[in-house]
């Protein structure tokens, strides 16, 4: 591919017909087409957004390849739009220090995304994150979580998690948390008068899990001021004492998922309900409804996949504690998402905002924006193509998508894909 040339005949979210330069992997200029004068590519009227930046993906490298493995996850990234991918610590051998991470970053290599990655804090390594920071490509942040998830890492001590952010802190870095409470986990499963079913995970890990690690972490950022993204926000209260503590000057950061808006708990209950098993669980109508109130009036920052993949078989037929939690879903982002624009719920303003600008400004990277200077990673997409997901159609390797399971449509359907200023995916049927 060339290093300069130019997309003519696209629509910019203003609504305009424009041509776009690029030179050496940056915009270089949107306006004016220069007719013969640069190599081209003629979108013919397709809409161009930034690429999407998706910070919260489980690509299972090193150790669980069978899942998932960089060609298929990368791939489905870029089908669902997202040139930018931040792969979380907590692997099979989990990235608690930086020899883990250079080889897990070696092991990686090129790749046609962007690829970055979160180190796991943990009490005992807390002078690792210190060197970390110094790690190329750069680190996203650090990664706390509150209670057990997949890959078992956990920091119990509020003042570990202190000790913890002051180093983050320190090192200029986000302080990433899974909020959730294992003493609230705990008491609850001590309740249960039988064997837990997968229906009871909503019970389980309930809302009052969430709320309460989420006062903790505010607790945390409070003492510390250290730059919070609190991830995969699922419920509606969580929002709220969290913009409480924006409003109280507090930096935080809130990250929501389309599975907390798109999905509800009843789906537990169904034969295959194993596949909406995650953490934090689905929750009921009326508050993922509330939820996606909060997203379209932009309450919250940023919306990414959480894209936690596990093969059909280990979703199946197994009792509750040895059914993974985890969906994938990095291919659906995009159409999703813009299916809220499609309605009007949203504009595609606050569609751009909510997956590229702002985590773009969070983690300080020259991208997210359609101007001169910035990183040329772009979608070009059909605003009215209707998307039926299916699990046939996803390039994930766990093969499965759960808006498939539930029936669900998108609106929007990414067509090429732009990275870095080279072309990295074209839709097949469109080639």
């Amino acid at each position: 591919m060339y290093s300069h040339w130019q997309i003519i005949n696209v629509i910019l979210p203003s609504g305009q017909r424009s041509a776009i330069q690029i030179k050496d992997r940056l915009i270089e200029e949107v306006g004016q087409e220069r007719k013969g004068l640069l190599p081209f590519l003629d979108a013919k009227g397709l809409h161009v957004v930034p690429g999407l930046i998706n910070p919260h993906v489980h690509f299972r490298t090193p150790g669980e390849e069978h899942k998932e493995d960089w060609v298929t996850g990368t791939a489905a990234a870029l089908a669902g739009g997202c040139t930018t991918v931040g792969d979380m610590p907590n692997n099979k051998i989990p990235c608690t220090t930086v020899e883990r991470l250079v080889n897990k970053i070696e092991t990686v290599g090129e790749q046609a995304l962007n690829a970055r990655f979160w180190m796991a804090g943990m009490p005992d390594n807390i002078s690792e994150i210190r060197d970390a920071r110094f790690l190329k490509p750069p680190l996203l942040g650090v990664k706390v979580y509150f209670d057990l998830s997949t890959g078992g890492l956990i920091v119990r001590e509020q003042k570990d998690r202190i000790a913890i952010a002051e180093k983050t802190r320190e090192g200029k870095l986000v302080y990433a948390v899974h909020a959730e409470s294992e003493r609230i986990r705990l008491r609850n499963e001590s309740m249960m008068e039988k064997l837990p079913r997968i229906s009871d995970h909503c019970i389980i890990r309930s809302a009052e899990s969430e709320i309460e690690a989420v006062k903790k972490a505010i607790e945390v950022q409070r003492c510390t001021g250290v730059k919070m993204l609190i991830c995969h926000v699922s419920h509606p209260t969580s929002v709220e004492l969290i913009l409480l503590a924006k409003d109280r000057g507090q930096e935080i950061y809130i990250e929501g998922c389309p599975h907390y808006l798109f999905l509800t708990s009843h789906l537990l209950d169904r034969i295959d309900g194993a596949f909406f098993k995650m953490n934090p669980p689905l929750r009921d109508p009326k508050e993922a409804e509330l939820m996606l109130d909060y997203v379209c009036r932009g309450d919250v920052d940023i919306i990414d996949s959480d894209h936690a993949p596990h093969t059909q078989e280990e979703k199946i037929g197994h009792p509750y504690d040895k059914t993974p939690s985890g969906v994938p879903g990095v291919q659906d982002l995009f159409s999703l998402m813009y299916s809220l624009v499609a309605a009007g719920r949203m504009t595609i303003g606050q569609f751009i905002e909510l997956t590229s600008t702002n985590a773009a400004k969070l983690f300080g990277m020259k991208k997210g924006a359609l101007a001169p200077g910035y990183d040329a990673d772009l979608v070009l997409f059909d605003p009215a193509a209707e998307v039926v997901f299916r699990n046939e159609e996803q390039l994930t390797k766990s093969a499965w998508s759960p808006f498939a399971l539930a029936g669900l449509r998108g609106m929007g359907r990414p067509k090429v894909v732009i990275n870095r200023g080279q072309i990295v995916y074209r839709r097949a049927d469109d080639e």
